[in-house]
């Protein structure tokens, strides 16, 4: 893996994470979409991992 193709990768990264950020953000002040509680989302054991509680 040489210089360039990292370089490749971690802007790729960046951007995938921007794009993430910015979706929640939107979900997130869109009014007319009623969110459901975090806790009743979240009781699975596969996103336990991510949200310890």
């Amino acid at each position: 893996m040489n210089g360039e193709d990292w370089a490749c990768f971690v802007i790729g990264m960046c951007i995938l994470l921007t794009l993430l950020v910015t979706l929640q953000y939107f979900r997130k002040s869109k009014g007319d979409i009623p969110f459901q509680p975090r806790s009743r989302r979240l009781d699975g054991p596969s996103s336990s991992k991510y949200y310890p509680s």
